[in-house]
């Protein structure tokens, strides 16, 4: 089994440690933590220069370590050292706690120590061949997949939704969201672009359905966030639980800006 030892010293250590702490409870959890490496290359872009690795199951993941934050970018969203890579294990475990039909088109994420130290391990998107942006572009437009993801992105206050950090399959009718650490925002925090919240606005697909009222309802009534409380900031804490009353008192998925 994976060790995970203790990260580097960071005002963000005792939150770390509360996600080490939350016990897993998705299958594919256990084989991202647990699968040996088998290979490692650089992989191109991303916040934090991860690393694209081949677990010996076959799978693809990708690890961004807490020490190699771009941190003049991550500063312009309001982030500070080691926070991004947290906030992208706190979203996976919020979509999974929601349940379907949010977390099935999340790839997950844990924690995981590899060569550079403490970071995060993420199931690699599905394979679309170069860059993964063919073919994906139109699915914008698909009331079903708009709506899941316009939603998650308001929850979350995503600052940078963009086309590199979703991938469609469309053989396999297959979304990938990844990339969740420029989220949590707070008020007056930089925000970029969401490439779903705009297309529900634009198509009037704005009234939430009852499963997001239920997901918003199970927020509310618990009193640590599906257990997720424990992992944030208190500032962003904050600011998602006023999301999450602005989406209940107004039955709809909030306007770019209200995040």
């Amino acid at each position: 089994m994976a060790v995970n030892p203790p990260n580097p010293a960071t005002p963000l250590q005792g939150l770390i440690q509360a996600a080490r702490a939350d016990p897993l409870r998705h299958a594919l959890e256990f084989d991202l933590l647990n699968q040996p490496v088998v290979s490692a290359v650089a992989a191109s872009g991303g916040m934090n220069a991860p690393l694209k690795l081949m677990l010996g199951n076959g799978w693809t993941a990708y690890f961004k370590a807490f020490s190699s934050v771009n941190m003049p970018l991550a500063m312009q969203y309001g982030h500070t050292d080691h926070m991004p890579p947290l906030l992208e294990v706190v979203a996976w475990k919020l979509a999974e706690r929601i349940g379907p039909p949010l977390v099935e088109v999340m790839q997950p994420v844990v924690l995981r120590e590899y060569d550079l130290g403490g970071g995060i391990l993420e199931l690699g998107a599905i394979s679309l061949g170069a860059n993964g942006i063919p073919n994906q572009v139109h699915v914008l437009n698909v009331e079903p997949v708009a709506r899941i993801c316009g939603f998650f992105d308001c929850l979350i206050g995503q600052q940078d939704r963009h086309d590199g950090n979703y991938k469609f399959e469309s053989a396999q009718w297959r979304l990938g969201l990844f990339d969740h650490g420029f989220a949590f925002a707070r008020p007056g925090d930089r925000f970029n672009s969401s490439r779903w919240v705009e297309s529900c606005h634009s198509n009037g697909w704005v009234n939430l359905e009852p499963w997001q009222v239920d997901a918003l309802d199970r927020l509310d009534a618990s009193a640590d966030t599906l257990g997720i409380a424990p992992m944030l900031p208190t500032d962003r804490l904050d600011a998602l639980r006023v999301r999450v009353d602005l989406m209940r008192g107004s039955g709809q998925i909030l306007a770019l800006g209200q995040f």
